[in-house]
């Protein structure tokens, strides 16, 4: 299975290939995977973004701990941002609420 952050990695490499301007963002991590947007209310790096890609099965989901990556997406849509959503069917873990 290929690790998160060269999944980042690769998809950023081929962005860029495009010409995009990349900003990679590890997401929540531990101790408590919580998005520093989910303390301050406000993403530092998805304020001036154009698109976010964003992981539908975050460790902190595999966890079932921190920011959930549902909750990350609702931000972003709300935010008025266009998202890519990206997972694979196998790797998504079991439905929780928050």
């Amino acid at each position: 299975m290929e690790s998160d952050a060269d999944a980042r990695d690769r998809i950023g490499s081929s962005l860029e290939d495009e010409g995009y301007d990349v900003i990679g963002c590890p997401g929540p991590t531990r101790p408590d995977y919580t998005c520093v947007g989910s303390r301050t209310q406000q993403c530092p790096l998805a304020e001036d973004a154009d698109v976010v890609v964003l992981d539908l099965v975050l460790e902190g989901d595999v966890a079932m701990e921190g920011t959930p990556a549902n909750a990350l997406l609702l931000y972003y849509t709300w935010a008025s941002k266009k998202v890519v959503a990206s997972s694979t069917e196998a790797s998504m873990p079991a439905t929780r609420t928050t």
